[in-house]
């Protein structure tokens, strides 16, 4: 008994672990966008994501996403 609680308790710390690791880095690649989807504002996650220099800022969200052609 004793030593399916302690597995038990060893399961839940890793999940826990793992979810806490998860919604940590929820919001690492993050970015503001006004109504027409200009990028205004992004964190420097999503910096090295996008292109690694603020030449981003004032694109559109939409032109960082694969072309259905880019993606074949």
């Amino acid at each position: 008994m004793k030593a399916a609680l302690e597995r038990e308790r060893a399961l839940l710390e890793t999940t826990q672990a793992t979810l806490h690791s998860m919604l940590s880095s929820l919001f690492d690649a993050s970015c503001i966008c006004d109504q027409s989807g200009q990028l205004i504002w992004y964190s420097p996650q999503l910096r090295q994501l996008l292109a690694g220099d603020e030449a981003c800022l004032g694109s559109n969200i939409s032109d960082f996403a694969a072309s259905r052609k880019e993606k074949e």
